[in-house]
Formats: C-alpha cells, sequence, structure tokens
C-alpha cells in the first residue's frame, strides 16, 4: 500500500502547474514574431536571409509543438511504467508482516 497517493492512482503527488508551459509558449511566440520578418524576406539582400528565417521559425513551431504535447506524453508512458515496475518489485504485504526483521545493534 502506497501513502499519500491521490485517490485516482497517479503517482503524482502535487498539483500539475499551467504556468511553465504558459511561459514557454509565451516566449516561443516572441522569438517566431520577432524573426518573422527575416522569414518573410523584404529589403535590400532578403534572398540571403530568407532561408535562415524559415528555418529559425519552422524550427521553433516544433520545438513548441514537441514541447507542448509530446513531452507530457511521454512523462505519462514513463509514469505508468514506473508504477508497473513498483508493483511487481515490491513484495507483497502478507510476507511484509510475516517477515522477520534483522536484529540490529546499534538501534539498542
Amino acid at each position: 500500500m502506497r501513502v499519500n497517493v491521490p485517490p485516482n492512482g497517479s503517482s503524482v503527488k502535487t498539483p500539475i502547474s499551467f504556468c511553465p508551459a504558459a511561459i514557454a509558449t509565451a516566449t516561443t511566440f516572441a522569438a517566431i514574431f520577432g524573426t518573422l520578418p527575416i522569414a518573410i524576406g523584404a529589403g535590400a539582400g532578403a534572398e540571403l536571409r530568407q532561408p535562415l528565417g524559415i528555418a529559425v521559425v519552422g524550427g521553433l513551431c516544433v520545438s513548441q509543438l514537441l514541447t507542448l504535447f509530446i513531452t507530457p506524453v511521454i512523462c505519462i508512458y514513463l509514469d505508468r511504467i514506473d508504477r508497473r515496475l513498483k508493483r511487481r518489485l515490491e513484495p507483497p504485504a502478507d510476507e511484509l508482516e510475516n517477515a522477520e526483521r534483522p536484529h540490529v545493534a546499534a538501534a539498542e
């Protein structure tokens, strides 16, 4: 039996905060809007800088999608694997009650 486990069985003991995701999203959007003029490519010599702008904006969009959608899914799967391993590695409760405890001289 686990102690301090929420009723839904999740091993997460604290509520998940939305603040880090919001900060990451705001930072990414600021970077995207900052590099958008380079990606659009207006002005003298823009044809040389435009591929760089497109690569930066595309990379930021992909990284944002990975951060917001893929990372939480990976965390959920790792949590499930962790719970299964703990269940398999923990001895049954009746074995724990009947097991003899070793004598420790330092505790006396």
